[in-house]
């Protein structure tokens, strides 16, 4: 392949990227966790998706102090918050496991935020004990990532709005990446 045919390869390459992680932050930012209205709060949410309890409670905190109101931190919030507090406060090694899935769990959030919050509506209701505490009906199977099926769930609010501009929503994420590359 003739290296100018290549070159342009990458860059296109590049910029589907970009337009996808732009894409994935604006929807991110789209959708909020009303924590007043879901059977669980934030802490218990990262828990449910395999945060250990002393990281979920110092995420969920930051999550909350930077939310507005503070009852409703968006998915782009507790992604972030996520990355921040593992940035801040991780004690286990950095090459572990336990802090692979952690930051794979933060990814998730930003690929794939409808599947998580039915991730975590799933992991609640196998957890409770009354049939009448469950949230997620009882014929669904499956988790999806497609924002019409968290819709109507009650404690998720689709299309809000955050205070960060699209631009200053992904300086900021950039800059969180650059952190956590420069420790890889």
């Amino acid at each position: 392949m003739p290296i100018n045919e290549w070159w342009k390869a990458i860059y296109d390459d590049v910029a589907d990227r970009l337009v996808d992680v732009d894409h994935a932050i604006r929807r991110t930012r789209a959708i909020a966790y009303d924590f007043e209205t879901l059977p669980f709060d934030a802490a218990t949410c990262y828990q449910y998706w395999g945060v250990a309890a002393k990281y979920a409670e110092a995420t969920a905190d930051r999550a909350t102090t930077l939310a507005s109101p503070a009852s409703r931190p968006t998915v782009f919030n507790l992604q972030l918050s996520l990355l921040i507090s593992l940035l801040d406060s991780y004690e286990g090694s950095w090459a572990s496991d336990t802090y692979q899935e952690y930051i794979e769990t933060a990814w998730e959030l930003l690929r794939k935020p409808a599947m998580m919050i039915q991730l975590a509506l799933k992991e609640h209701d196998r957890q409770v004990e009354e049939p009448d505490e469950r949230v997620l009906p009882d014929d669904q199977q499956t988790l999806s990532d497609a924002l019409e099926d968290i819709v109507d769930v009650p404690g998720i609010e689709v299309d809000t709005e955050a205070d960060l501009s699209d631009r200053q929503a992904q300086h900021l994420h950039t800059r969180i990446q650059h952190s956590l590359d420069d420790l890889d």
